[in-house]
């Protein structure tokens, strides 16, 4: 795959006097691991439309900030409809072996699947496989031949490695393996092979290594096909949740015609699957799955002792999601048009992954340190990630497609913002290697002259027709807002703190940014005008703000480092701890 590199020729940026010219799927929301509930609230049921929060208080709405009058965020608009994602589907069987998905009849002679591995959480100790296999879910047929990973626990610590299994016995194999990697296994029946012999294959794409041989299995029966999440003969770890991709059941795609089925681990633990994607994939997630539609969905990087990794959080509970994260960097999280979710995130070793309900890649493309990605969705489910890469350049990455490098440099240690655009095609804002506000995309590209402060990024939204919303912290450290075709204006008395950037985002009538000033407070205006006085955030963090429940609210980071929200719907604390400052929660409805 190819990456971000060398610049072969000089960008080209517009004046500021210039015009800016130039012109996945059904899967049902997972909850990785349903934790504890919202701190003084009722515990929220799947719907299909948005639950509804308390009402503890609502602020005041007022008359159109100045968004409306220079930047058009009092602007109506129609909000384009989401189609809600469907139940998850009914799990056919419980057992013991597995949790996953298989087909069963006779001559049945192939397994295959891909996965990013999870990284395990060893606190609670246990072990943790993901494989490929053939037989072993029936009393009639006890012998599985399987090839995959296995994850053992030891004293909160974690070992990785391959291995394949036939009638019993296990084998290592393969060479190292480490959370993130890119894993594919197969096992498939030698034609004409007597005694009948089996083919397994286990790959490391990310660690460049591929390992395949021949096996007998005499007492195979040929009688059922699977992908499964297990837990090896012990206590099911806790591997938060695993994307299945690339799936094959006796040669063929996986669909609605194979069996789900859920793990009822007898030494403890289980897991359950989600609904098939449109793409035939599917995810496991540990302890259970329920249908989320219509919620929102907030993405951080949670406060753990020993290692940084990402926590999703909705209405109805919280979740691991088998990922690390690079200390003090942000997921980027977004709701796809069917319901289901996507999140990209720089890892531990300072590589793009993006991770969730229909595609699941540790890219490989290598993300420069002090930066985070930002992710947007098209309304026909096309991804688009805009990050800094370790050349420094401003480069973006779609599922399927090679990476671009745009050969834009940008300010070292900073995060674009990317937004899906009403009519087609990204627009990205971020801030050029002069410190300068700077767009590119399909609504136009260059420098606009506007200095941005030290150690803040930029927020960008598209408006609901046409064109984009954007906002930035000045070096003045005042709030600057703005649109496409009309120049950013300062909102004069709002304050910003040092350290943080705004949040923008369209709501049904006009736009509306959040962000923390001077004092650390939450403020919003736009359509709305937040109070004198809001709650207050930890330093150095950045809210995030979403529409919903027909308004919008803010998710920050308390001073308590834990994952707050606020807005016209009403306070609501939560007990999801973060990783403290520099992380900012990253929310989608």
């Amino acid at each position: 795959m190819a990456r971000c590199g060398t610049p072969r020729h000089p960008p080209h940026f517009f004046t500021t006097e210039e015009h800016f010219v130039r012109p996945m799927r059904l899967f049902a929301i997972v909850l990785v691991a349903l934790g504890t509930l919202l701190a003084g609230t009722a515990t929220a049921t799947a719907a299909a439309s948005r639950p509804a929060l308390p009402l503890s208080h609502v602020s005041q709405a007022g008359p159109t900030g100045q968004f409306g009058q220079f930047g058009q965020f009092g602007r109506a608009g129609a909000r384009p409809a989401r189609t809600a994602a469907p139940a998850v589907r009914p799990h056919g069987i419980t057992g013991s072996t597995g949790a996953g998905y298989q087909v069963t009849g006779s001559a049945i002679t192939q397994a295959g699947a891909s996965w990013v591995q999870p990284f395990v959480d060893c606190t609670s100790g246990g072990a943790v496989q993901l494989w490929a296999g053939l037989d072993g879910l029936s009393p009639s047929d006890p012998s599985v031949e399987q090839i995959g990973t296995q994850v053992d626990c030891d004293g909160g610590n974690g070992h990785y490695y391959g291995f394949y299994s036939l009638g019993g016995t296990k084998v290592a194999f393969g060479g190292n393996v480490i959370p993130e990697d890119n894993m594919a296994a197969s096992i498939a029946l030698i034609p004409g092979s007597n005694p009948r012999q089996y083919q397994v294959a286990l790959s490391d794409y990310t660690q460049n290594w591929t390992r395949t041989t021949a096996v007998s299995a005499s007492g195979a029966q040929d009688a059922s096909a699977e992908v499964m999440v297990s837990a090896g003969g012990t206590s099911l770890a806790q591997f938060g949740y695993n994307g299945f991709t690339a799936v094959s059941l006796n040669d063929s795609p996986l669909t609605s015609a194979a069996t789900a089925v859920t793990l009822n681990n007898a030494a403890g633990g289980t897991a359950a699957p989600t609904a098939l994607s449109a793409d035939d994939n599917f995810g496991v997630s540990y302890g259970s799955t329920a249908p989320v539609t219509g919620q929102q969905i907030t993405a951080v990087q949670a406060g753990i002792p020993r290692n940084q990794v990402v926590y999703n959080w909705t209405p109805t509970g919280y979740g691991y999601t088998g990922q690390s994260i690079l200390r003090n960097t942000s997921p980027s999280l977004v709701i796809l048009p069917d319901g289901g979710w996507e999140e990209a995130i720089m890892t531990a070793y300072k590589t793009l992954v993006i991770i969730g309900s229909d595609y699941t890649s540790n890219t490989g493309q290598p993300l420069a340190g002090g930066s985070s990605p930002s992710l947007a969705v098209a309304a026909n489910g096309t991804l688009e990630v805009a990050y800094e890469a370790s050349s420094g350049h401003l480069c973006t990455f779609s599922p399927n497609t090679s990476p671009v490098d745009t050969q834009l440099p940008m300010t070292g240690g900073s995060t674009p913002s990317i937004t899906a655009l009403a009519n087609g095609g990204f627009e990205i804002a971020y801030v050029a290697n002069t410190g300068v506000l700077a767009f590119t995309g399909a609504a136009g590209s260059g420098l606009t002259g506007y200095d941005v402060r030290g150690g803040t990024n930029p927020s960008i939204a598209a408006e609901v027709v046409s064109g984009y919303l954007y906002a930035f912290q000045g070096t003045d450290s005042t709030l600057w807002e703005g649109s496409s075709g009309f120049s950013a204006t300062p909102e004069t008395g709002s304050t910003m703190a040092a350290g943080t950037s705004p949040s923008v985002a369209w709501l049904s009538g006009g736009g509306e940014v959040a962000y923390e000033a001077s004092n650390g407070q939450i403020h919003w205006l736009g359509l709305y005008i937040s109070t004198t006085t809001g709650p207050v955030s930890v330093g150095s963090s950045s809210p995030s703000i979403t529409s919903y429940a027909g308004q919008f609210q803010v998710s920050y980071q308390s001073t308590g480092f834990q994952l707050a929200f606020c807005g016209p719907v009403g306070p609501v604390g939560t007990s999801l701890g973060m990783a403290g400052t520099g992380t900012s929660p990253s929310s989608s409805s």
